[in-house]
């Protein structure tokens, strides 16, 4: 939960900053050291779909604003 909390907190500070944020471009891992293995890469496969899906909304973003 503490996790949560403070996304939630970073979040509302960089709004407060005028930050760009991107809609899809943040993402909260609970319990991170149980979705690794001892060589420290990540073995959870929902885990990396939802970071492939973060990866992708921000090369959108990046892209679209190129143009």
């Amino acid at each position: 939960m503490g996790g949560s909390k403070a996304h939630a907190s970073l979040v509302l500070t960089l709004t407060a900053l005028a930050g760009n944020l991107v809609e899809g471009g943040s993402l909260t891992i609970p319990f991170i050291a149980k979705k690794l293995n001892a060589s420290g890469e990540l073995t959870d496969l929902n885990t990396v779909q939802s970071l492939k899906f973060l990866l992708d909304a921000l090369v959108r973003v990046i892209i679209d604003n190129r143009k």
